[in-house]
């Protein structure tokens, strides 16, 4: 049962508490002198915050590839920094989550030639 602040109640199956295990920023120090903004992904309101700059995303965690992916569509250019190569695959494979689909109880070695297939469609269309 939840008590909100204008006195109601109301009675859920269930709570989901989400306030996340990065909720408290780490800011690397860098080098030199930066002019820019600089700021932490937990302080990201909306993509005009990128309007026409020059942006550059560290890092390559979910909240990374979101914001990144929002600063190229209105950012003068978009571009991300990662410390090693990653692979970023689909969220969605042949109309449902991909980590839906029944492939994760398979040998790595199958699971990777599957996702391997899965980027090629999804690229080549």
């Amino acid at each position: 049962q939840v008590h909100f602040a204008d006195g109601t109640k109301t009675t859920y199956k269930g709570l989901v508490i989400c306030n996340g295990h990065h909720r408290h920023p780490r800011m690397p120090k860098l080098p030199g002198v930066f002019s820019g903004q600089f700021f932490h992904s937990t302080h990201y309101t909306e993509s005009g915050q990128f309007s026409g700059k020059r942006v550059l995303v560290i890092g390559a965690g979910n909240s990374a590839c979101d914001i990144v992916c929002d600063a190229a569509r209105v950012g003068q250019t978009a571009d991300i920094s990662m410390r090693q190569g990653y692979w970023f695959l689909p969220r969605f494979a042949f109309g449902r989550p991909l980590h839906d689909l029944p492939i994760w109880y398979l040998p790595v070695t199958l699971q990777c030639l599957i996702l391997h297939c899965i980027i090629w469609i999804t690229i080549t269309g």
